[in-house]
């Protein structure tokens, strides 16, 4: 399970973050889309547990310090309705670019 979740946070996450500026709403965008749409998949999928999720992709994408964030609507909306399988695989491609730093 540890292993799964660490596939699904190198893999999933690698086009996440980037570099930018912005306003502190961006970190809370952040975390509403790990708490609240990221995790929840993940955890509805079995492939973690919500809490295992959050933490793991919080440690990754550093949410406290994101700046900016581009298309999160359309990412949270996508990653709402992705298969499982598809989650495994990656994330949608609305996702890739998503969070700045």
């Amino acid at each position: 399970m540890v292993r799964v979740l660490a596939l699904l946070v190198s893999v999933s996450l690698f086009g996440l973050v980037g570099c930018g500026g912005g306003g502190n709403s961006a970190a809370s965008q952040c975390d509403n889309f790990v708490v609240n749409h990221y995790c929840p998949a993940i955890a509805s999928c079995g492939y973690a547990t919500q809490s295992a999720c959050v933490s793991a992709v919080e440690a990754e994408l550093n949410c406290g310090t994101v700046t900016r964030a581009v298309g999160v609507a359309t990412c949270e909306s996508d990653v709402d309705s992705a298969s499982c399988a598809y989650l495994y695989s990656g994330i949608p491609v609305s996702c890739d670019g998503v969070f700045y730093h």
